[in-house]
């Protein structure tokens, strides 16, 4: 019995964990849960590809047509329909 309060502190611990985690990715410091990262180490290096081989650079600039349409509509969706 005397491992009870351990199990119901280290939950309470996890949750809190879990709520400070969603807090923070509120907040826009971290991605937790909800939100995702874009971009990355595949986006620098395609830019430099474009540097080098100028025929790379419509590949990169379709990316960035396609991601700001993506901040404009949401999470990724088709426009809404008129």
């Amino acid at each position: 019995m005397d491992y009870i309060p351990h199990i119901v502190l280290m939950i309470a611990g996890a949750f809190a964990f879990d709520r400070l985690g969603l807090w923070m990715e509120n907040k826009g410091w971290i991605y937790y849960r909800h939100k995702k990262a874009t971009g990355g180490c595949g986006n620098a290096l395609q830019e430099f590809n474009a540097l080098l081989n100028p025929a790379a650079r419509q590949v990169v600039e379709a990316k960035q047509k396609v991601s700001k349409q993506e901040d404009r509509h949401g999470d990724g969706g088709s426009p809404p329909a008129e």
